[in-house]
């Protein structure tokens, strides 16, 4: 699960997921940079693999292995279940 704690759009970089990485095993780990992105973009497409996500989420959305959002309940209220 990812929630961000602001509201986002993509310009402001929302968490993408890529369908079957998982099935790949553990990839290292990179520092965020141009040149990471660069590798797991090259990586995702030389493996044909479909990315996910959404283009925009409020703050306390969540996000996990599918590309639903589902809002949770948070203090200023409860939120309705979507996806």
């Amino acid at each position: 699960m990812w929630m961000p704690l602001v509201d986002l759009d993509e310009d402001m970089g929302i968490l993408k997921f890529a369908s079957r990485s998982h099935d790949k095993g553990y990839l290292g780990t990179l520092p965020i940079s141009e040149v990471s992105e660069e590798k797991f973009n090259r990586y995702i497409q030389e493996n044909d693999m479909e990315v996910c996500g959404q283009k925009t989420m409020r703050a306390g959305d969540a996000t996990g292995l599918t590309p639903e959002i589902y809002p949770i309940q948070t203090a200023a209220g409860a939120g309705q279940l979507k996806g």
